[in-house]
């Protein structure tokens, strides 16, 4: 009898925990591509919003010239918020330092992108970027 008891609590536990919502962080990549400016000038993707205290997620798939790139998290409207540029180079990735969370809470925030060097013509380059790291 306290085994039928025990299994049906646990079933009781398992289905309750089955239903409970799980909340998923903004994570998923988007692609960006820029011709990014001449002399280390800035380029920024487009917003998304910014939904736990987690590093933001930089990669870049290619570039046109060789040295990388740097990557700052920015709020929406350019406020900087004390991310340090990150650099990184094509074929790589990085997490991105960043406390918009702790100091904003949900908000929309962008990835601000030069070229880790500084050149006189503009240069191609292309990956992805997520304002919440896994």
């Amino acid at each position: 009898m306290i085994k039928k008891v025990l299994l049906a609590g646990a079933a009781s536990v398992l289905l309750l925990a089955g239903s409970i919502p799980v909340l998923a962080n903004n994570h998923a990549d988007t692609s960006w591509s820029f011709w990014l400016k001449a002399n280390q000038g800035n380029s920024y993707t487009a917003s998304r919003e910014k939904t736990d205290a987690s590093s933001a997620y930089l990669a870049l798939h290619s570039m046109s010239k060789s040295g990388g790139v740097n990557g700052w998290l920015q709020m929406a409207n350019g406020t900087e918020i004390g991310s340090p540029k990150t650099r990184v180079y094509s074929g790589g990735a990085a997490y991105v330092i960043n406390y918009a969370y702790e100091k904003y809470g949900h908000s929309n925030v962008r990835m601000a992108i030069e070229t880790a060097n500084s050149f006189s013509t503009s240069t191609q380059a292309s990956g992805v970027w997520s304002p919440d790291s896994v």
